[in-house]
């Protein structure tokens, strides 16, 4: 039961990306966990850790894109 509601999770996922396109998306790499996985939290951060960085960077780079270069009455 726990497999295939997964299963509709992620579709019911893929749909509303789709859909609403959101500009930064997380996917970290916690694939080989499920749902009853949670006594594993350590496990699922450590898997998770990568992640962090690229996101980092992918926040960075959507700031930077949308802070205007030059304040008003600041030089």
């Amino acid at each position: 039961m726990f497999g295939t509601l997964q299963i509709m999770q992620g579709a019911i996922v893929a749909a509303k990306l789709k859909l609403y396109r959101p500009e930064i998306v997380v996917r970290p790499a916690v694939d080989r966990f499920r749902v009853l996985d949670f006594f594993q939290a350590h496990a699922i951060f450590r898997a998770a850790e990568p992640t962090k960085e690229g996101l980092k960077r992918e926040i960075e780079r959507h700031l930077e894109r949308s802070t205007p270069l030059s304040k008003e009455g600041g030089g």
